[in-house]
């Protein structure tokens, strides 16, 4: 009876396997053995060479994202909106700012888009005008990332001059421009994100509250990259960095 059982515990694992590798398949989230070569070449490209390219906004191919119903990817678009507002500003969304960024992703505007727009405005200006200067926890972050990430630096009277809303501003607007150059270049965009998604996940794991988020594993991210948009990518990356400055800042 004993070994009958055993039998049953074993296939009914096996079975389970084989649907959950299924399920990441679909997902554009393959099983680790079958991305082998991707685990060994995920470094970070020349970003030298990279700024010294020309913008490529070239839009990727059908993602796992794009496979997705009106309704899975509304969620998506809800939970965007409830996390920019409050990194980018440090208020909730209301229910105006819901309904009318949410029209204007279905209408085919721009995750991009919206972070620009939300950055330039008159609130966001008196923002940058307030009391908020750079602390030095702040500057130590934002120099290990300039020059980790986008391979420029700022010089230290700057840092230390600058509102911390106007350095989250630049930083964002170096972000888009670095990932844009990257379009068009196979897996630049990928990679970058998951050498930066590890080391965000490694030196905060305090500040998220998802496995997505928290996960160390480079490839993770990888592959989780290659199954979303562009776009998804780029706000990703940017509703993390605006995380770890707020909480640097104590803002």
């Amino acid at each position: 009876m004993k070994f009958w059982l055993l039998l049953l515990v074993l296939s009914l694992s096996s079975c389970l396997q084989k649907n959950l590798n299924t399920i990441k398949e679909k997902l554009g989230l393959a099983p680790k053995a079958q991305l082998q070569e991707e685990i060994l070449n995920i470094q970070m490209p020349s970003l030298n060479e990279v700024w010294a390219l020309e913008d490529a906004p070239v839009a990727k191919e059908v993602t796992a994202y794009d496979k997705l119903s009106p309704e899975q990817k509304q969620k998506y678009q809800i939970a965007f909106i409830k996390e920019m507002m409050w990194e980018i500003r440090r208020v909730p969304a209301t229910d105006n700012d819901y309904q009318n960024y949410l029209n204007m992703l279905i209408q085919g505007g721009t995750r991009e888009g919206i972070i620009n727009g939300l950055m330039v405005d008159n609130y966001y200006r008196g923002l940058e005008e307030q009391k908020q200067a750079v602390i030095s926890p702040t500057i130590d972050f934002t120099k290990q990332f300039m020059a980790q990430f986008l391979a420029q630096k700022f010089k230290d009277d700057l840092l230390f001059d600058v509102n911390v809303y106007r350095l989250k501003r630049i930083m964002s607007e170096k972000v888009f421009s670095l990932l844009d150059k990257m379009q068009g270049q196979k897996d630049y965009q990928e990679s970058w994100y998951a050498l930066f998604s590890q080391k965000m996940a490694q030196d905060y794991p305090e500040l998220w509250q998802n496995q997505l988020r928290k996960n160390t594993d480079p490839v993770f991210h990888y592959q989780w990259a290659q199954s979303m948009p562009s776009g998804h990518i780029k706000s990703e990356v940017i509703i993390k960095l605006h995380r770890v400055l707020n909480h640097l800042n104590k803002i």
